[in-house]
Formats: structure tokens, sequence, C-alpha cells
């Protein structure tokens, strides 16, 4: 039997394809067995522990995750406006 679940929330499971009722989400096949290769035993690590040349990169990739989604945001309004 193919099993469908949500990317973001793994413990919502159906039997059939259609959205998440959380957070609204296509559902994937669930693929039992998958191998990730070198990022299966991957954890992280203790931010304590790590450089301040380690928390600068990691922040930074977060900063610029969210200037890409606003410049995104502005891009679509942009093409959607009425001129």
């Amino acid at each position: 039997m193919t099993t469908y679940m949500c990317p973001m929330h793994p413990s919502m499971k159906k039997d059939k394809l259609g959205r998440c009722p959380k957070c609204g989400m296509m559902l994937v096949k669930h693929e039992k067995n998958i191998d990730h290769g070198a990022h299966s035993g991957h954890v992280m690590a203790d931010p304590s522990k790590m450089s301040m040349w380690g928390k600068f990169k990691m922040s930074m990739s977060s900063i610029i995750v969210a200037v890409n989604a606003v410049m995104l945001k502005r891009v679509e309004k942009d093409l959607t406006a009425d001129y």
C-alpha cells in the first residue's frame, strides 16, 4: 500500500494523495528505507562549542534565505501589478 505524508508534518500520513490539513502542503509519497548517503548520520554540532566564524556562517545563511524570500515576494508583486 502506498502512503503519502506531509514534508513538514511527518506524523500526518494518508493513503491517498492530497493536502496536509495542518499546513496545506501537498502530501508526497512516503518511501521507506531511503538511503540519504553521507547525510544519514548527520548531527548538528552544539552551538556553544562552535567557533565565532561557524556561528557567523550559520546566521548569514539564514539572513540570505530571508532576504531572498522578501525579494521574491516583491518580484511577484511587481509581475502581478496592473500598470
